[in-house]
């Protein structure tokens, strides 16, 4: 992304309008969407530094899914010059995720499953 160094999100999504960004086996431009997953290893990276970075570069939506929480925390409308995003949402556990930007939902349960931490 500009103005970022490379990033490796654990999943993220590149609209088909925006095909055209990937070549040299990266992407070149701006994603539609990155998710990242928590780990202990990671959190303050993903929570802050990526977090900055993806709203400076435009990122429209970057999700940071939580599984001690068991929930996400979906980031929309970034301010690039701030280097943060306008909208944050919490959604729950047991809660739908409706993405603010893309054609998407799916109930937050589902993203889980089947997890080594998953409560038996």
């Amino acid at each position: 992304m500009p103005e970022c160094d490379p990033v490796q999100p654990d999943i993220l999504v590149v609209r088909s309008e925006g095909q055209g960004m990937i070549y040299d086996r990266r992407i070149n431009g701006v994603p539609a969407l990155i998710v990242e997953v928590l780990s202990p290893s990671n959190a303050a990276q993903d929570t802050e530094v990526k977090r900055a970075a993806s709203a400076r570069a435009g990122l429209p939506e970057y999700w940071i899914v939580r599984p001690v929480e068991r929930d996400v925390l979906v980031l929309s409308r970034p301010a690039t010059a701030a280097g943060r995003y306008l909208h944050a949402t919490v959604v729950a556990p047991d809660g739908e995720l409706a993405s603010p930007t893309l054609p998407f939902r799916a109930a937050v349960a589902g993203f889980l499953v089947g997890s080594p931490d998953e409560t038996m």
